[in-house]
């Protein structure tokens, strides 16, 4: 088949245009950013289900959305003109995960869950405070497990401390209605009979006139490395009334006193996927015991598992999340692994934060998915690891990492009688200030 001398040039140009194309690619190769690594960033940017441009304060109230991928899902992409740091306050009707993440994949934070202001309307609540956009467009993620109310409010640093001006909320925007059904008649339309005044009757005391004091927000808190977690979390606390729960766990013969040694958690016969190790591989042998923190009440909310090895012996503790999981859900607040007479801590509400464990936790990665690997001994600083789908990742509380410690306190067995948020802040001081 011969071509015309018009069809060999179109080709020779088509030909070249390529091979500039590659050698261009090749040249400017540089190495991968944050983007390149989490190209759904923008993405979901680009396709959320809200843009807001935040000058003062802004209100979202919306509905989660079935996600293609599973679970329910609700995107908010939010500017800030002036670069202010942010607040962000969370009300939902079912238990979320809120993340907030820039554009380039930086500052991914999550919002910590708090007691809910008014419980009556919604059950669950989360804040973030002080979010430095940096002048990029943020992502703010919201992902449960069905499609439930939320409202969120977002305001800026400078409003936050003034005065709370009225604020209009931003509702979801609704289908447009059918025009094939007819509107109601307005009632404001019929006539109105002129109301006839009622006598205004007088209290016989005297009524105070000042006004109700508003409540005032719990202090956030913070925390060092090593023994203590970077970012304290800080968790609903179990206020609703527990009924009968295949997932729930009984605290029967330990509470205020100790067990008989097990080399394998059991609770009331029941056997949990918590393990003591050596060093050499063997069993190790522990003693369980239900107390409340601080109180030495008959209400336990610390589970305090007591190492019996001898002194300088390393333990290796393995668990995972569903074991956490199944204590939060009995009232089990804090989860205390004791070797000698030094603690560490954990919240068993969550003890993983970052980017990359909401990336998890978003994909459907359940609980007991992730294996937890904690080896502790006297004077030595807890080392933590974690398994989750054929990676180990080593654990500090370093929040610029993808995965971080959360909720994780250590100190000397003495913080025990101590009330739970002073033991918290002699651990972050005996922390930051240690060399």
């Amino acid at each position: 088949m011969k071509y015309g001398k018009e069809t060999l040039l179109r080709f020779f140009g088509m030909f070249l245009a390529l091979a500039m194309a590659v050698c261009s690619g090749a040249s400017a190769a540089v190495p991968a950013t944050r983007s390149d690594l989490d190209p759904d960033i923008p993405s979901e940017i680009r396709d959320a289900d809200s843009h807001v441009t935040l000058t003062d304060v802004s209100i979202i109230e919306g509905k989660l959305k079935t996600s293609p991928d599973g679970g329910t899902v609700f995107r908010i992409a939010l500017d800030v003109p002036g670069g202010e740091k942010v607040y962000f306050a969370l009300q939902s009707e079912e238990k979320v995960k809120a993340v907030a993440v820039r554009e380039d994949g930086s500052q991914g934070k999550t919002m910590a869950s708090v007691d809910p202001e008014d419980e009556q309307l919604w059950k669950y609540e989360y804040r973030l405070n002080k979010y430095d956009t940096g002048r990029k467009t943020v992502l703010i993620r919201i992902a449960g497990q069905k499609t439930s109310l939320f409202s969120l409010t977002i305001m800026t640093e400078s409003s936050a401390s003034t005065p709370t001006a009225a604020v209009t909320p931003t509702p979801t925007p609704s289908p447009a209605p059918d025009p094939s059904v007819s509107p109601a008649p307005d009632p404001t339309e019929a006539p109105t009979e002129e109301p006839t005044e009622e006598p205004t009757a007088t209290p016989e005391h005297d009524v105070d006139p000042s006004p109700t004091p508003e409540p005032t927000p719990p202090p956030s808190r913070g925390g060092g490395g090593g023994y203590s977690s970077g970012t304290r979390v800080a968790h609903s606390k179990n206020k609703l009334p527990q009924g009968p729960d295949y997932d729930h766990v009984l605290l029967s013969g330990i509470v205020n006193q100790e067990s008989a040694p097990m080399a394998q958690l059991q609770l009331d016969q029941e056997a949990l996927d918590l393990y003591l190790l050596r060093e050499d591989g063997q069993e190790g042998a522990f003693t369980a015991s239900a107390v409340q923190w601080g109180a030495g009440g008959e209400t336990p909310d610390t589970l305090v598992l007591s190492s019996s090895g001898a002194e300088g012996e390393k333990n290796i503790w393995q668990f995972n999340g569903a074991v956490l999981r199944k204590l939060s859900k009995s009232g089990i607040e804090h989860l205390v692994l004791k070797t000698g007479d030094a603690i560490l801590s954990m919240e068993t509400e969550d003890v993983l934060a970052g980017w990359l464990y909401d990336d998890l936790k978003f994909r459907g990665t359940a609980a007991r998915r992730f294996t937890f690997t904690v080896e502790t001994a006297e004077g030595l600083s807890p080392a933590w690891r974690v398994a989750v789908e054929d990676q180990e990742y080593t654990l500090t509380s370093g929040t610029d990492s993808g995965l971080y410690l959360t909720g994780v306190y250590g100190g000397p067995a003495e913080w025990l009688d101590l009330p739970y948020d002073e033991a918290i802040k002699n651990s972050i001081e005996k922390e930051e200030t240690s060399p």
